[in-house]
């Protein structure tokens, strides 16, 4: 079991989505603002990606006792696409949420990078409505959740 803490995890799964960069996946910002993607939007990004540090919830002590914690940390990816028309933006988020998604999967593999620390993430939840982009004419914007679980003796 490592003794991982909730901003180790943090870390790694930036990392993760980090290396993604290529082709239609933009770069990954943090704990960034809407202003930074719409001004990136303005200034002739296609897109705009940035993980927002998310809660973290103990599920309970670890099987065996021992003074180790399940737990559960959560990273939002804010994702902002600016296209010629409405079913143009709707295809790259697309494109982009499947990438996200992908290599997430990618790291839980043997071998991947969140799998090494014992950690396992899985995509968790989209939210496309009622965001502050909703209704901004070229503009899409969507919340993917993904949840990170891993043991620590750690409970944060």
């Amino acid at each position: 079991m490592a003794d991982l803490s909730s901003d180790d995890i943090l870390d790694a799964v930036d990392s993760v989505v980090a290396s993604l960069v290529s082709g239609d996946f933009p770069v990954l910002h943090r704990n960034e603002t809407l202003d930074d993607a719409l001004a990136a939007l303005d200034g002739g990004e296609k897109a705009y990606l940035n993980m927002v540090d998310g809660d973290l919830r103990t599920s309970g002590e670890a099987l065996g006792g021992g003074g180790y914690y399940e737990l559960e940390q959560e990273a939002l990816f804010e994702l902002t696409v600016k296209a010629g028309s409405e079913a143009q933006s709707r295809s790259a988020l697309g494109r982009i949420i499947q990438a996200l998604a992908a290599v997430i999967e990618a790291a839980n593999a043997d071998g991947g990078a969140l799998a090494a620390l014992g950690a396992l993430a899985a995509p968790t939840g989209l939210q496309r409505d009622n965001l502050a982009t909703s209704g901004v004419p070229g503009i899409k914007g969507a919340v993917v959740t993904v949840t990170v679980s891993f043991t620590s003796d750690q409970p944060f």
